[in-house]
């Protein structure tokens, strides 16, 4: 001190020494470098120094090395992570200068431990220091004594501390030098008789520490308000328990401790029995909490995934391992196998269930969502709670068979009260969307009839009416899966009487449009437009009423389809293209679904006016009426099964041309056709609308339908084949039939094929069609161009018959010069006309002869050639 005041003296005046005095200690201790702390002191690090020194409220300053830099702080860390810490801390609120920073402020050490420090410095510091009886001296008995018990108990109680900042219950020991040598029957000193009395506070506190420990209760959680811990806080209670259970046993059969009791034993203390009996109470608490720790960890990483696992709908997975592990630990587990613990646990699973629940479906998310997602979720997270008590129940019962002496009798209540609650919230929830859904369903709403603008005005406003509501609900400022938001019972009241009252007028509303539908379909129609809204017990109990004139109005209809039925059951009614027995099917089919429809849509609306006299005729009236169809129908499908064999046998073995009736040509030669029987294309037409009809058609027919495009196919090409046939044979002249005599042969070879070797089962009919195709095309394409040709040459002839003679312009009067002019122009252009057809004609004539491909000395060309001649001659003879 008096070395600070000679420098405090010596500092010159008005020269501020504060930093210096910090950089001093702060390099001196921590065994830094000056610059480091120049460094500290410039920029936005200076800070804390000048709150330090400067703000009278700020009473303590911090100086720690952070990894490689230099750091300063007026907080306290949250954990000493140095090893060593320097503090400044003010004796007094105030405002540090020059000379008050040397008095005001205490200066000193922490280290990364510093309650263990603290310990070390009073127990072997301060404690020998303030007990030795050479610094007690000249002290009253009672003061000494008395600060040499608070001495210990502050001792004690540093111990205490540390062990629960290590979750360990740790014996505070007294020193050494307090444990007296007592012998057995010898009575003992005054001096022997303090220090029993410090073994003795040893012991009480030893006592409180133990009887905290056994006293803790793992219901503790469950108790406090608004506190929903899961089951990893049960399991962590006994690891923890047994954990500290174990160390205080090690701790009271150590040597110290034993030493301790030992002594109090012989000097029969009156702490020792009750010590004893607590040791006793230990072991007892250690072997239940072992054993709940050994028969928990099976069932442990089942709890962590289902606290910690991210998809909802997979926690199903785990209700059955865990319960079948907590049947296992409740067979032969020797404490957790009570009431009390088992109900902790599923008490605490729930928890677990409710928290996975609510981060699936979060409150104020879920008010704004889209109400059929809402719906889905809270079904889906219904489901899977559901699904955790099925499988309580399942093993439930099987307790009764595999634990007779000790079945699962638990209350209801007491295991699912609170999951049970959360489930009801989600139903008022789900029950709320749901509501949602069905009126949305109103902004569509068009009702036809003469009252219908006015009506649909009236749905409109009820529409607009419910999202009013809605949305004066959905600005609730709590959480509505929240079961402890008691203020959602008073909301969802009042949300559900408008809805009745909505429902009120919307009842009156349909009501009306019943009245003014004057068909069936159009009142099923009617109710096909509020379908989800009329199963709502207010709608369905006026509804109710009007079943009554429905069934009428139903049995009118189905007297209508009976009479239908029997009138033209010999006679259907088909359309003009559809094959006999499938048209006669499908009429009956269009009758039963005249009937059938309504019918379905009237037992699901008016079940209990099917209940009456009039419904039970109408039910017995359409289940005849049904069954007589079916028999029809069936009838009709069975009459045509049976022909099917025999008409695919047949008829497919037939060949696949035949001689039509009369002669095609001026030879006699015989007219071609198609021979695909019209009962085949009758089983086809067949089977495709049986099959419409969802029959099962005979196989024999469905492999015939299968190859119905390759028929088709096959069908037109043959029919392209046999008329070009036909038309060749019809227009060949006898002139022309020399020409292609040859090729001719060749296509009635062809087809003589068709006609006697081929039939629709043969193999190798495509390639048979292709060179008949090609064949016939040869011998149309031959004749079409010399026919062509003669065509043309006529036309040239016809031609020159046009402007002969000399024609006069009317009123135009010519002389002789002029009209013999004239007459010569006309015969000078007649000649090059003709002169010119001629080169023409002759060009035609080359041409039907290159087609032909003959030579023209043969006598067949030369008889044709002369036939063309004629035609010339003759033409020459018109013009």
């Amino acid at each position: 001190m008096a070395d600070d005041e000679e420098k405090a003296k010596a500092v010159p005046h008005g020269k501020d020494t504060r930093f210096e005095f910090l950089t001093e200690r702060i390099c001196s201790s921590l065994k830094v470098k000056d610059e480091q702390v120049q460094k500290l002191l410039l920029g936005e690090t200076r800070t804390p120094f000048v709150s330090f020194l400067d703000t009278p409220s700020v009473m303590r300053l911090l100086v720690f090395v952070d990894g490689k830099e230099l750091t300063a702080t007026n907080k306290p860390p949250g954990k000493f992570k140095q090893k060593k810490t320097l503090y400044f801390i003010k004796s007094s609120p105030a405002k540090l200068d020059n000379d008050s920073i040397r008095k005001n402020v205490i200066i000193g050490e922490i280290g990364e431990n510093p309650l263990e420090t603290l310990a070390v410095v009073a127990q072997d510091v301060f404690m020998p220091l303030l007990t030795s009886p050479a610094n007690q001296q000249g002290w009253p008995d009672v003061v000494a004594k008395e600060v040499t018990e608070n001495m210990h108990k502050y001792v004690s109680n540093i111990l205490v501390t540390i062990g629960q900042m290590k979750g360990q219950t740790l014996l505070p020991l007294p020193p050494q030098s307090t444990l007296p040598q007592p012998v057995q029957g010898a009575d003992l000193s005054l001096k022997d008789q303090d220090k029993i009395h410090i073994l003795e506070s040893a012991i009480v506190t030893w006592t409180k520490q133990i009887k905290n420990v056994l006293k803790a209760d793992p219901d503790t959680p469950l108790k406090e308000p608004k506190a929903y811990p899961g089951p990893m806080v049960e399991v962590n209670f006994w690891s923890e328990r047994a954990s500290n259970l174990n160390s205080i046993h090690d701790q009271l059969c150590g040597e110290k401790i034993q030493k301790v009791v030992k002594i109090l034993e012989l000097a029969r203390s009156t702490y020792f029995p009750a010590f004893q009996r607590l040791f006793q109470e230990v072991e007892l608490a250690r072997k239940e909490a072992n054993d709940n720790v050994k028969f928990l960890k099976p069932l442990k990483k089942y709890l962590e995934k289902l606290n910690q696992l991210d998809e909802f709908t997979a926690l199903v997975e785990l209700f059955k391992p865990v319960m079948h592990t907590l049947m296992l630990i409740w067979k032969h587990s020797g404490h957790y196998n009570v009431a009390p613990r088992f109900v902790t646990l599923v008490l605490e699973i729930c928890n677990d269930l409710i928290m996975q629940a609510c981060k699936f479906i979060p409150g104020p998310e879920l008010i704004q969502m889209e109400p059929a997602e809402a719906v889905d979720k809270l079904r889906l997270a219904i489901r899977v709670l559901a699904n955790f008590k099925q499988f309580y129940f399942e093993y439930r019962g099987k307790s009764v068979v595999e634990c007779k002496d000790n079945p699962w009798k638990f209350q209801n209540s007491s295991l699912f009260q609170r999951l049970d609650s959360f489930m009801e919230r989600s139903h008022d929830m789900m029950d709320m969307m749901s509501t949602c859904v069905q009126f949305n369903k109103l902004e569509r709403v068009e009702i036809g009839g003469t009252k219908g603008k006015v009506l649909t005005n009236g749905v409109k406003a009820i529409h607009t009416d419910f999202q009013t509501a809605v949305e004066k609900f959905k600005g609730v400022e709590y959480d509505v899966m929240d079961t402890d938001a008691k203020q959602f019972d008073e909301d969802f009241f009042s949300f559900r009487v408008v809805v009745k009252e909505l429902e009120r007028r919307l009842a009156a509303i349909i009501i009306q449009a019943f009245d003014d539908c004057t068909t069936i379909n159009m009142t099923f129609k009617l109710l096909e437009s509020f379908e989800g809204l009329l199963d709502r017990e207010v709608i369905a109990v006026d509804l109710e009423k009007k079943n009554a004139d429905l069934l009428v109005t139903y049995a009118a209809d189905l007297k209508d389809v009976q009479d239908l039925f029997h009138t033209y059951r010999d006679r259907p009614v088909v359309a003009r293209n559809s094959a006999p027995h499938s048209g006669a099917a499908a009429w009956v089919r269009g009758l039963k679904e005249r009937i059938e429809e309504p019918m379905s849509k009237l037992v699901s609306a008016a079940k209990s006016a099917m209940d009456s006299d009039l419904g039970r005729e109408i039910q017995k009236t359409y289940d005849n009426l049904i069954m007589a169809m079916d028999e029809y129908e069936n009838k009709a499908f069975s009459v045509w099964s049976e022909q099917v064999a025999l008409t695919s046998d047949e008829k497919l073995n037939q060949p696949l041309l035949v001689t039509l009736d009369g002669p095609a040509g001026p030879g006699g030669a015989p007219r071609l056709g198609v021979n695909f029987d019209p009962d085949l294309v009758r089983l086809l037409r067949e089977t495709k609308y049986f099959l419409l009809l969802k029959f099962e058609v005979p196989e024999s027919a469905l492999l015939i339908f299968q190859n119905s495009d390759q028929f088709r196919m096959l069908i037109s090409s043959l029919e392209l084949i046999c008329s070009i046939y036909n038309r060749i044979q019809s227009s060949i002249l006898p002139v022309e039939a020399p020409l292609v005599q040859q090729k001719l042969e060749a296509v009635e070879l062809a087809l003589k094929r068709g006609q006697e070797d081929l039939n629709w089962r043969s193999e190798g009919i495509d390639v048979y069609i292709r060179e008949s195709m090609e064949l016939v095309k040869d011998v149309d394409m031959i004749l079409t161009t010399i026919k062509d040709n003669v065509k043309e040459t006529t036309k040239i002839l016809k031609s020159w018959e046009k402007n002969l003679m000399f024609e006069r312009k009317e009123g135009k009067t010519y002389t002789f010069e002029e009209l013999n002019d004239s007459f010569k122009q006309l015969i000078q252009q007649r000649h090059s006309e003709i002169r010119d057809g001629g080169k023409e004609i002759t060009k035609l004539l080359s041409s039907s002869n290159r087609v032909l491909k003959v030579s023209k000395g043969v006598a067949t060309w030369k008889k044709y050639v002369d036939y063309f001649s004629d035609i010339v001659i003759d033409g020459f003879s018109n013009v």
